[in-house]
């Protein structure tokens, strides 16, 4: 039975890597600080930097680019494994999400340099098109999910990280924390 349902079920994971993608985005770009000790200089930075030079992500390496994600991946399949958690969803989840910044480079290539089964998937909307991800370099506030086109127009109609972030706020902590305060916040 689970044969015929395992479309369904990686689906579900694309779905929950998707989802998994976007609460990390939206945390690393708006409360994460470069100066964190271990994460901030080998991941937040670079998310960070992102920002002014998105491109930069074609020209790091492969370690650069995924180390720290397939470390993340890793330990999260450990701890599924102890757990008893590792299934077709929890796996298909793992795999995408260790794809992400791949997938993500994509979102900055050409179709010349993705060729025809990433543009196809593009098209598709199965893989976030660079269509769809120049929206989150327009407007930084906005569309973090990075794996599919089709994530990014459900958070934002629910209004997820805008509410997330009046809760946040309530409590004291407010987007870029680390940068100087407004005066007229003050």
């Amino acid at each position: 039975m689970e044969f015929v349902l395992a479309p369904f079920l990686i689906l579900a994971g694309l779905i929950l890597a998707d989802l998994a993608t976007a609460g990390v985005h939206w945390t690393v770009d708006n409360y994460a600080s470069r100066d964190w000790p271990f994460v901030g200089p080998h991941y937040v930075a670079y998310a960070h930097d992102h920002h002014d030079d998105p491109l930069a992500i074609l020209r790091l390496s492969f370690v650069k680019v995924h180390w720290f994600i397939f470390s993340f991946t890793a330990a999260m399949a450990g701890f599924l494994y102890l757990i008893g958690g590792l299934n077709t969803v929890t796996i298909s989840a793992l795999v995408f999400g260790g794809s992400t910044n791949f997938i993500h480079q994509c979102s900055h290539r050409t179709p010349e340099e993705n060729g025809p089964v990433i543009n196809f998937c593009h098209r598709l909307g199965l893989l976030q098109s660079p269509k769809a991800h120049v929206h989150h370099h327009e407007n930084e506030g906005a569309h973090y999910a990075l794996l599919t086109d089709y994530m990014n127009p459900l958070l934002e109609a629910l209004g997820i990280f805008p509410l997330a972030e009046k809760c946040l706020a309530r409590v004291g902590l407010r987007r870029h924390w680390w940068e100087k305060l407004d005066p007229t916040e003050v």
